[in-house]
């Protein structure tokens, strides 16, 4: 059996170390330690992760990002001759060069900036609109199987006139399958062998109303999620009445659904309240450690 507890001299100081099952505490690393006064937290960070974004159908795995509002949609809205103004998708760098020239005036359309991103043939990569009103768009970038980074150059920026800030857009996680933290650094990590703390964050939490022509009901179902022992999943709350208080029939549901998607009024933001920009932090104290077993959680 390894020794697993060391209080007093520890090498260079005095403290106490506590070790994983299996691991050595004289000669385990630092994230085989369960506890170590050593560090200036109480609570180790075992694993964690930053802007990832779930979705409930694979349908919706991609990566999207909408622009702002065509300021110069035709002749009569603010014309704009948009001609050389660059913008990089993936490291590869667009040029803007097709117009439209109607009443004498030549000026730069949402679809004219679509035609030449799609023209680059960056992998992946598709641009597309979203109309807001018969003159009104947005440019809509899209991309499956990876992230999309987007940067704009030092000169000749399209940056403001989009409305796309620079950065990396993160690719949707399928919520069935949820984010696997021990695979989730640059290593594979030991299997924890309970449930530990986990931290979470994301961008829409707290309650939800329903649609505008319904009786509103604010129900806090968003920012949930279920843990094991090496993988988060975000979950929804079912409501389903027992069979034999319903009038309909409806079968006795689960607490709980793996993946979550609610609709939402406004028809250009169909995924806005899926679980985006999700944050988390795995603190290496396991939680009520010496129970997670069948005897008191079932199969």
């Amino acid at each position: 059996m390894a020794n697993r507890i060391l209080l007093g001299d520890i090498g260079s100081t005095f403290g106490l170390k506590v070790s994983r099952a299996g691991t050595d505490v004289t000669s385990g690393a630092d994230k085989d330690m369960l506890f170590d006064s050593t560090k200036n937290r109480t609570g180790q960070i075992y694993g964690g992760g930053a802007g990832i974004t779930f979705v409930d159908s694979s349908s919706d795995q991609e990566v999207y990002v909408r622009g702002s509002v065509n300021r110069f949609g035709t002749a009569f809205i603010n014309p704009v001759n948009l001609t050389g103004k660059k913008i990089i998708i993936d490291g590869t760098t667009v040029t803007l060069s097709t117009t439209t020239t109607s009443f004498g005036v030549t000026f730069t359309t949402v679809d004219n900036m679509k035609a030449d991103i799609n023209a680059a043939s960056i992998s992946g990569v598709t641009a597309g609109t979203s109309s807001l009103s018969s003159t009104d768009k947005r440019l809509r970038l899209e991309k499956i199987n990876s992230d999309m980074v987007i940067s704009y150059p030092a000169s000749n920026s399209l940056e403001t006139f989009v409305g796309i800030a620079g950065g990396t857009y993160d690719y949707p996680e399928l919520s069935t399958s949820g984010i696997n933290f021990l695979t989730g650094g640059a290593s594979n990590k030991p299997n924890l062998g309970y449930i530990p703390l986990v931290l979470l964050s994301e961008q829409h939490a707290g309650g939800y109303e329903g649609e505008a022509d319904e009786i509103y009901e604010s129900v806090n179902r968003l920012n949930l999620f279920k843990t094991t022992s090496s993988t988060i999943h975000p979950v929804a709350a079912q409501a389903s009445l027992p069979a034999d208080q319903s009038s309909q029939g409806t079968a006795v549901g689960a607490p709980v659904g793996i993946g979550r998607f609610y609709e939402y009024s406004d028809g250009d933001y169909p995924q806005e309240t899926e679980m985006v920009n999700a944050n988390f932090f795995v603190i290496r104290i396991p939680c009520a450690y010496g129970y997670m077993t069948t005897t008191y959680f079932g199969t």
